[in-house]
């Protein structure tokens, strides 16, 4: 009965994103010229990986696996239950399957981390030893560059006019938690 009630998301055949891509786009291009090169390097991987989906570097295809959660997710079964279901209710994560849905389908463990008020969960992507996506991490491929700014503080705010989740990288911490990422 249990899985009955449970809610159910497909796997999406293509990467899938909340994010107004276009819109994203436009913000981008209305402050360019205030950027600094590094932002808008980042602003235009960023806009790639949405449309595209994310490069993870790979040296290779990774091998399927599944691996049992840690013992923690049982000792808080029900939060974690409710956090999983609120996730493929929303369209965060796919499942549940009766069947692995590809031929290199994953299952990496969950660890789950008691907080406060709720329980967080982790993905832990260095299991399964020696065939974890970790180890097959090609780290001469991932593209590094210098920043020349000192970066202090990262704050993440949301754009009032557009409505866009974003990052704003600053020398120092703001005054105001309410201050525009962008000034015009």
């Amino acid at each position: 009965m249990f899985w009955k009630t449970f809610p159910s998301n497909p796997l999406p055949s293509f990467p899938k994103t909340s994010v107004d891509i276009d819109a994203l786009i436009r913000r981008v291009d209305s402050v360019k010229d205030k950027m600094s090169w590094s932002q808008l390097y980042r602003a235009e991987r960023c806009i790639d990986s949405l449309k595209f989906g994310a490069n993870s570097y790979q040296m290779s295809p990774l091998p399927p696996c599944f691996c049992k959660n840690s013992k923690s997710t049982l000792t808080y079964g029900a939060k974690v239950t409710d956090t999983v279901a609120s996730w493929v209710k929303q369209g965060f994560v796919c499942g549940p399957f009766d069947s692995p849905p590809m031929s290199n389908f994953r299952v990496n463990p969950l660890i789950a981390v008691n907080q406060d008020d709720k329980v967080r969960l982790v993905m832990n992507v260095s299991l399964p030893e020696g065939k974890s996506f970790n180890d097959y991490v090609d780290e001469s491929k991932m593209k590094r560059f210098t920043c020349p700014l000192h970066v202090r503080s990262l704050t993440s705010q949301k754009s009032q006019e557009e409505g866009l989740g974003c990052l704003k990288w600053t020398k120092r911490a703001p005054t105001r938690l309410s201050q525009p990422l962008f000034t015009t």
